[in-house]
């Protein structure tokens, strides 16, 4: 008798307020779509190995393979690359970038420092990244630029992680390490401003308008005005670390619910019946969009 993990990926239609299955019998998570929402990129779980595929799960094609171990796929806007997050046995996690039809991995920059979420710019030619504060060097947002492999600091960035580049390509938003409001950075101005408290996950809408974040909230930003999309009941969620560690000690499960449409998360968190999901989640009646939801259950073999 042993417990293996697995993903589940399941629709939220948002007229019938259920979940359908969606691509059954797929273990995965941290799925990213292309720009053209022709493909979607993913990470198997509990392997840590990235896809690709067409919608429909057809044309499936894997990009990496052990023994490293994958995470955090971005399309980039052409789609003709993605980045993600790499870890090789007793190396740090980096930045990649890998063709969309299959490659040798690249790793960006030699340096050993951990990095995290890279963010594409608009035309394709910059990442964005975080460094992570578990190495001696602080935290902040780098800049790497493709086309000459330079990296530069984002000004006023230090303290700061999980970078978020908007479409338009004005501002980039990131989240302090110990405060974790939302910081929005305006490239034209060149300046700093905060503009929202207890924020998590940041995403930005496709148009540009709003900055989804802490899975139920947007802020718009012509004016700041912040919006409840969904309620949740039972309390806030935990944190992933917790799950991803290897910690989780009672017979519940994971849940991760997505915008698919805009990817970004609208509600995560564990329960001991993952079928009563459903009555968690209200969203508005106005939000006519597909909701995904990944659901890492204990299985016993």
């Amino acid at each position: 008798m042993g417990v293996q993990q697995r993903g589940e990926l399941v629709r939220y239609d948002a007229t019938a307020r259920q979940f359908v299955p969606y691509r059954k019998g797929l273990s995965a998570e941290m799925l990213d779509y292309s720009k053209d929402r022709e493909r979607v990129a993913y990470i198997t779980y509990p392997e840590g190995d990235l896809w690709q595929s067409k919608l429909d799960g057809s044309a499936r094609l894997q990009l990496s393979f052990a023994p490293m171990q994958a995470a955090v796929p971005r399309w980039s806007p052409d789609g003709k690359r993605i980045a993600f997050l790499g870890r090789l046995p007793g190396k740090p996690w980096k930045v990649y970038l890998i063709p969309s039809e299959g490659g040798a991995p690249q790793q960006l920059m030699p340096e050993e420092r951990y990095e995290n979420d890279p963010s594409w710019s608009p035309d394709g030619n910059t990442l964005a990244f975080g460094t992570n504060p578990e190495t001696n060097l602080p935290a902040a947002i780098k800049l790497l630029d493709l086309r000459t492999l330079q990296v530069t600091t984002l000004p006023g960035s230090e303290g700061f992680f999980s970078p978020r580049w908007s479409p338009d390509g004005r501002y980039i938003a990131a989240i302090p390490v110990k405060v974790f409001s939302l910081m929005l950075y305006d490239l034209q101005m060149q300046k700093w401003s905060e503009i929202a408290k207890g924020v998590g996950n940041p995403h930005w809408s496709r148009d540009g308008k709003y900055i989804y974040f802490s899975g139920v909230y947007r802020l718009r930003i012509a004016d700041l005005k912040r919006e409840q999309l969904a309620s949740v009941e039972g309390g806030w969620p935990l944190e992933h670390s917790a799950v991803r560690k290897g910690r989780q000690k009672t017979k519940s499960h994971w849940c991760c619910v997505t915008w698919a449409s805009r990817r970004s998360t609208l509600w995560s968190g564990r329960l001991r019946n993952w079928k009563a999901l459903p009555s968690l989640i209200k969203p508005l009646a106005q939000e006519r969009v597909q909701l995904f939801a990944r659901v890492q259950r204990r299985m016993r073999v």
